[in-house]
């Protein structure tokens, strides 16, 4: 990815979700961070892809935001103070981080993604909870999909698969750089249907922003990626 202004830049800035691949960065000059609603979402499908269990898929996103997301000038329609007792998507199927979500999906294995993400914009000032369906991969269950999300992100200190039967939460990673992942999947009784249910829930403005900027500075200067960062959330 060049910079606009070449002037400004002298190489390539390497574009990656800081858990998606976790590379030795100590050379790298430039990273670029995906924005909040690709982090949250790719972050509750990374292990999919490097399975190779995204690969000519359809995979259906909700993922609601809090006002913060929106910006420091107050605007109609995004103000947290008209937003406050709303709840109604925008942008729908045609949200400008679609395009990062399926690149950085597709760098760490998926291939043939469809994408339909429809953000919805919450009454709370920060944090993102994304809830992603998709058709739940043959050979595998409840069970296994669990162990293959834990197994994943095993060694990632501030992402914590929720134990199955529970779900993630916003109050619980909001003020925080962390990570919460549940699973959640169903057989219908009456037509076999078999679907796999992901949801993320991180904060907005750390891992979905400056946060991740500093796990990035801190696997370049040769630190944990958490160096800093591992204060707890406020819940409960």
């Amino acid at each position: 990815m060049h910079h606009s202004i070449p002037a400004q830049s002298d190489s390539v800035a390497l574009f990656m979700v800081c858990q998606s691949l976790m590379l030795n960065l100590k050379d790298a000059k430039h990273v670029a961070s995906p924005g909040c609603f690709a982090t949250g979402i790719a972050m509750g499908l990374l292990p999919l892809a490097k399975a190779g269990l995204l690969k000519s898929v359809n995979v259906r996103t909700v993922a609601m935001t809090g006002s913060s997301g929106s910006g420091v000038k107050p605007q109609a329609g995004t103000h947290h103070a008209i937003r406050v007792n709303n709840l109604k998507p925008y942008k729908a199927l045609h949200h400008q981080h679609r395009a990062e979500i399926v690149q950085t999906l597709t760098k760490a294995g998926g291939d043939q993604i469809a994408l339909d993400f429809v953000p919805v914009s919450a009454p709370l000032v920060r944090g993102i909870l994304a809830v992603s369906q998709l058709d739940l991969p043959l050979d595998h269950d409840q069970n296994s999909i669990q162990a293959l999300y834990e197994n994943y992100y095993a060694d990632h200190f501030l992402t914590q698969v929720r134990p199955a039967g529970s779900a993630a939460e916003v109050v619980a990673v909001s003020g925080t750089a962390r990570v919460e992942i549940s699973i959640d999947t169903r057989v219908d009784e009456d037509t076999g249907k078999r679907t796999l249910c992901v949801t993320s829930a991180i904060d907005n403005l750390i891992k979905g922003g400056a946060g991740q900027a500093i796990q990035s500075f801190n696997l370049m200067t040769g630190k944990a990626a958490h160096f800093g960062l591992d204060n707890p959330g406020l819940w409960p």
